[in-house]
């Protein structure tokens, strides 16, 4: 399946690259889809982040449907 990936903050100014589009497999995990990216962008392997889909920040063993948007969130700073 198709699935959309948008890059927010620091993390888009590391990978130099602020949306893309990636081919996965059915029940694709979040833990599955961080391993993919740390392959493709070594830098991430050493940045924070979090992933979010569908605007709410989900666990590494949430699997990925159809039509899910899916953000890469640098950390929050409180204020």
């Amino acid at each position: 399946m198709t699935i959309h990936i948008l890059y927010f903050g620091l993390i888009a100014e590391a990978i130099q690259c602020s949306k893309e589009t990636l081919e996965i497999g059915n029940d694709t995990s979040i833990k599955e889809i961080k391993q993919i990216l740390s392959k493709k962008y070594n830098v991430l392997k050493n940045l924070s982040y979090q992933i979010a889909v569908n605007q709410k920040i989900v666990e590494s063993s949430h699997k990925i449907t159809m039509n899910s948007e899916i953000a890469i969130l640098p950390p929050f700073a409180g204020g």
